[in-house]
Order: structure tokens, then sequence, then C-alpha cells
């Protein structure tokens, strides 16, 4: 009976198709009926299926269901958390920022919250130069102006934004600078926050947002936002939730204890450094035919070596070689191949040849108690640093769980 009247109202619960993605590694699609702090109840087929939240790992709306100009407006805040919004318009206090957002309208955010701004759009001439003045440890605010193809900035305090300009104290002097002449600015580094793990909502391809807790009812979203009443958002407005927080670490969000890497034949002028959430080329992370979003890829010979503190009890990744290397014919052949090696506390827990052509390997590898995890490749068997060519190893999707 409970059942025949569950189904008669999820008939008016127009909710979204949704891939979820658990902590023990089940992939499950249906349609979305509720999401709360305890539990999501999913609609598989007719069948109702309920799941712990604290075991959710991500939750993928249907690609069909979002909307793909969430992202609109060339104004972009970068928050100390990891969020990252795009708006349309921008205003400024000494204690506040007000962001006009085509999906939360009027945000508004504690100064105290936000780690840069940048006003002008996005270009990829100076943008490695904005990120690395973003990463820079910094004891005042940078005022950043672009002069041509240049980013230049002035050490101050960044005060009150309107229409026309910025207030900003220099060498204790207050100017206004105009605002069309500012490219962004970045606050001066706080001490870290204690705050407790968030779940990461992805609204399109730029827009992040961190919050502390997400709802779904047939109203539609509603995000809890640390300190700050909840915020409505419509169903068709986001298009993934990461629950991974607290749960599960991705290795290459972290920098690792140690790095030693051999020099691409062995010339100081060819360095190959490993690579983060893309292939060595800077290009999308693949294995095989998928396309992944996080993972490592490494040259031999590299070794990393990430400190896990017995945190965590199992390690998985998707581990092949550069899907763009040619398999070799030969088997003799010393191309194209590398040798893979996994140590937990200097225990091997995997060691494997890795060639071109082959399919995908998924790991899954115990870490219970592991301390310091190490991860090598190594040339191929019978392979020395002078023929160490196609040894491009991506470990996709690598992370630790607990």
């Amino acid at each position: 009976m409970q059942i025949a009247t569950w189904l008669m109202m999820s008939a008016f619960l127009q909710g979204p198709t949704v891939d979820v993605t658990t902590l023990a590694g089940e992939s499950l699609k249906g349609q979305l009926r509720s999401l709360s702090a305890e539990h999501l109840e999913l609609d598989r087929d007719g069948t109702p299926l309920q799941i712990p939240t604290s075991d959710l790992l991500q939750l993928q709306v249907s690609s069909s269901a979002t909307d793909p100009a969430v992202n609109s407006g060339p104004i972009e805040l970068e928050l100390r958390d990891g969020s990252r919004l795009r708006g349309t318009q921008l205003t400024a206090t000494d204690g506040e920022l007000r962001l006009q957002h085509p999906v939360f309208q009027e945000l508004r955010l504690p100064r105290d919250r936000v780690h840069s701004v940048r006003l002008l759009p996005d270009d990829a001439v100076v943008r490695g130069t904005w990120r690395e003045l973003v990463s820079r440890t910094k004891k005042q605010d940078y005022l950043v102006v672009r002069k041509s193809d240049v980013l230049d900035h002035l050490d101050g305090v960044i005060g009150a934004l309107s229409d026309e300009s910025l207030k900003f104290l220099f060498d204790g002097d207050q100017i206004d600078v105009k605002r069309a002449r500012i490219f962004g600015w970045i606050y001066a580094d706080l001490p870290p926050s204690k705050s407790s793990p968030t779940v990461r909502i992805d609204l399109g391809p730029h827009d992040v947002l961190q919050v502390a807790a997400v709802r779904w009812s047939p109203a539609g979203w509603e995000l809890q936002l640390t300190g700050q009443k909840p915020i409505q958002v419509p169903t068709e407005s986001l298009s993934s939730i990461d629950f991974s927080a607290g749960k599960v670490l991705y290795l290459s969000t972290v920098e690792p204890r140690d790095v030693e890497q051999v020099h691409f034949w062995g010339n100081p002028e060819f360095p190959f450094p490993y690579q983060r959430d893309r292939n060595l080329f800077g290009q999308p992370l693949r294995v095989g035919t998928r396309t992944f979003a996080r993972g490592l890829s490494l040259h031999s010979k590299t070794r990393l070596v990430y400190r896990l503190g017995g945190d965590y009890r199992k390690l998985t990744a998707t581990v092949g070689l550069d899907p763009d290397l040619e398999p070799q014919s030969d088997p003799k052949a010393t191309v194209n191949r590398a040798q893979l090696v996994i140590r937990g506390d200097r225990k091997i827990l995997w060691d494997a040849e890795v060639k071109a052509g082959d399919p995908p390997v998924n790991l899954d590898l115990p870490v219970t108690d592991v301390i310091e995890l190490e991860i090598l490749v190594d040339y191929g068997p019978g392979i020395s640093y002078e023929r160490d060519v196609g040894d491009r190893v991506h470990l996709a999707d690598l992370k630790v769980l607990k």
C-alpha cells in the first residue's frame, strides 16, 4: 500500500534524471524524487530506492536538463573555499560584495569569503600571469591593471567599488581608481578556515559553489551557504553535485610530499614535469576512449610521494598509457611502454607494465593504515632514459577513499 501511494504521488514530482555514484562504487540512474541531509530518494523504472546521503559520492544531472546560459557574465569571483562565480554586475563595500548572477540574482558575499575579483573578460594572453598573482602569498591586497599584454599590480588596501571607481589605499593615501582601468584585484591572505567539509555544486562549465548542504524538492534546489539564508535555485540550473569532501581525496588536488623526476632523455632542457587534471601537453586527460576531469599524467621517470596519514582505506584509479600513442607490433619494442609501481609504506601494492594499446586497468587497492603512498612511473623493462619514448602514463580519477 505504501509503495502504491508513493508511486501515485511520484507522478506529480517531476524530478530531473540523474546519475548517482556511491562510495561503494555503484552507478545508479533514475529520476530524483527528493534529496535531504539524511537521504536521497530515486525512482528507478517505478521502483523507489533510498540512499543515505552519507553514502553519496556524486550526483550528475542529465545534460538535457541543464541550462547552458547559466554562466553568462564577464565578472568572475573566486572565493577562499574554491568557489568560482561569474556575474554581470558587481558592487562592493568595505565588508560585502554584491554580485548580480543569472541564477542567484543578487548574491551577497562577506568580503572575508572572497579571494579574488576579475572585472574584465578572461584572456588567454594574460591568464597565466593572473593565476600566478592569485597563487602568491600576500600580506596586502593587490590591485591589478592591464597594460597592453602585461598585468601590473600595486600593493595596498581595496575599498568600496561603485559603477565608476574603486577606492584604494596606496602608501597611506586614498585614491579613486577608474573602474575601466581595473583588470581585477586579489585580497590579502587570511588564516585558514576551520569550517567543516562542504558540498560542491557545479553550475555548468565555469561556475562552482561550495555549500554547507543541498536539498531538492519539487520546488527546486535549496542551497545552504555557511552563515547565510538558504538560496532557492531552479531545478534546471545545476549540472552536478560532488559529495566527496571529507570522504574522498583526489590526489590531483593536493601537493605531493616529495617529487623526483628524471629529465626526458636525461636532458635538463626537456623536464616533462608531471601534470594534474590534464595530459602532459595541457590537453584533456584521457584513458582509452574516456575523458576524465581529475587525475595525474606522468612521464618516466617520475616518483611522487603523498602523505595519507593512515586515514584512508582504498585507492582507485583508471590507468593506461596516453591513448594518442600507437601500440607496438614488435613485442621487443622499447617505446610506448612504462612500468607503474605503487607502494604503501614501502610495501608494493601494484607493479605492472603499461603498454600502448592495452585496455584500461581499473585499480582498487587497499591502503588501510598506510601513512605514505608512493607512485613511480619507471622505464619499461630493458629501457633506459636514452630510450624512454612514449612513457606517458595516465592515472585518471585517482583518489583515496575513507
